[in-house]
């Protein structure tokens, strides 16, 4: 595996971004989780599973039903062109890898589902205002999914409340303080602040105010 300090965590829009998913299988439903926000979605699959016929009905990515061969590489360029990431999920790891090499010779970003390579999604847990993202760089799906469950302890509505008070805060002391770390200061009264905590997330309202009066003084 990699050294670790070689990856990269980003938040990309991926919106206007063209995806590429080999494989209909589990392994692909999967990947795709993580691409719905795309508009330009394309799975490739003679066959798809229950959860992708339903993201195809609904319109959230594009079906091409073909099944690919090794002898398929020039149909394999075409169907990746212009992509921005290509993820070979099929059950044939020689065409994986075949998919993979094709990708990487056009200099298209390649996610390898059998181990940690180049391009590694992580898994993300969401809450209104947060995103936390978790990968143990392929080792250990297992712990991969406490991982996530620990997320969810952590990112409750207390924290998105808090959140939202920190960006009205950030708001108004761009307008109003000249100076960074002033600025940075009173953000941190706010977060320092027990009485604040103590108010969310049902009191948010009330919370606001005191964090206005507090970044005031």
């Amino acid at each position: 595996m990699k050294n670790k300090d070689q990856y990269l965590s980003l938040c990309i829009d991926i919106s206007d971004k063209k995806i590429v998913v080999f494989g209909g299988g589990v392994v692909a439903e999967r990947k795709v989780q993580h691409f719905l926000g795309s508009n330009n979605l394309v799975v490739i699959s003679d066959q798809l599973t229950e959860q992708l016929e339903i993201y195809w009905e609904a319109d959230q990515l594009d079906h091409i039903n073909a099944r690919l061969h090794i002898k398929d590489s020039v149909l394999i360029k075409a169907l990746i062109d212009k992509a921005f990431l290509v993820v070979p999920a099929t059950s044939d790891r020689e065409l994986n890898v075949l998919i993979k090499s094709i990708a990487d010779e056009a200099g298209i970003l390649c996610n390898d589902v059998d181990q940690a390579d180049d391009v590694l999604v992580p898994s993300q847990v969401h809450s209104e205002e947060a995103t936390v993202s978790i990968t143990t760089y392929g080792s250990s799906p297992a712990m991969l999914t406490h991982l996530k469950k620990r997320a969810l302890d952590v990112i409750t509505p207390e924290i998105d409340a808090m959140i939202r008070i920190q960006r009205k805060a950030r708001n108004y002391l761009k307008k109003h303080v000249d100076k960074q770390a002033d600025r940075r200061e009173r953000l941190h009264k706010i977060l320092d602040s027990q009485e604040i905590w103590d108010l969310l997330p049902e009191k948010e309202s009330k919370a606001t105010k005191l964090a206005k009066k507090l970044i005031a003084e």
